[in-house]
């Protein structure tokens, strides 16, 4: 299996600051964009115990809340925060970089 990369929102803005073309057409630019590879979702979760984010990223966390585990979608600021900003109260126990799953797509009547 080919591996691929994360590449973050800057990352992303880098980039295409510094090889947008002003006769680019929107096509171009979908294409483009279409070729930036996406994070495997088969990555490991990783305990917090054993390793915490370096940067400022995205992150899935899974959440030990009194009633049971929860995996969220939160931000990594030098502790792991709500995507509202907000601290987290219950103990995050792992997490694994965020990453936008495969679009939907439709193949002859099978969902995937």
């Amino acid at each position: 299996m080919k591996e691929r990369h994360l590449l973050d929102r800057k990352d992303l803005v880098q980039c295409l600051m510094n090889n947008y073309e002003v006769n680019w057409k929107f096509h171009d630019l979908l294409t483009a964009i279409d070729k930036i590879p996406l994070i495997q979702e088969s990555i490991k979760w990783i305990p917090v115990s054993e390793q915490l984010p370096k940067d400022w990223i995205l992150v899935w966390v899974t959440v030990k809340y009194p009633y049971g585990v929860h995996t969220e979608k939160a931000k990594w600021e030098g502790s792991f925060k709500h995507t509202n900003g907000r601290d987290f109260k219950y103990p995050v126990v792992a997490w694994k970089p965020y990453y936008c799953p495969k679009p939907y797509t439709e193949n002859r009547g099978i969902y995937s």
